[in-house]
């Protein structure tokens, strides 16, 4: 599943909303041009809040990452602040947690 944010204040739901284990997971793409993102928030967090649940964002050309959000918590909103997109791609989202036992949920991202 892909999605084309061509403005702020675009939602990009995963794919798949829950992931369990430390290896990534493709949960969707999303398009972003050349831009300082003030605010990217998500709805992340860990089923039991035992272990850390991450969103990453990675650059599709060359597979940079753009940036990561972390929760050790039950879901709830967190965000990263003034990310900086220096080059216009795909960016794609990956799901994981840092134990294997570990539920990373994910039910929305949120561009600003």
């Amino acid at each position: 599943m892909s999605y084309l944010v061509p403005a702020p204040h675009q939602v990009v739901i995963p794919s798949l909303t829950a992931w369990t284990g430390v290896a990534e997971r493709l949960v969707g793409s999303v398009y972003l041009p050349v831009r300082k993102i003030p605010i990217i928030r998500a709805y992340l967090g860990e089923e039991t809040a035992a272990h850390d649940a991450s969103l990453r964002l990675r650059r599709d050309t060359g597979g940079a990452e753009l940036t990561t959000l972390t929760s050790g918590a039950l879901p709830a909103n967190v965000q990263v602040v003034d990310v900086t997109v220096a080059n216009a791609d795909w960016y794609h989202l990956y799901l994981l947690t840092d134990d294997a036992a570990g539920v990373c949920i994910c039910t929305g991202v949120r561009f600003e």
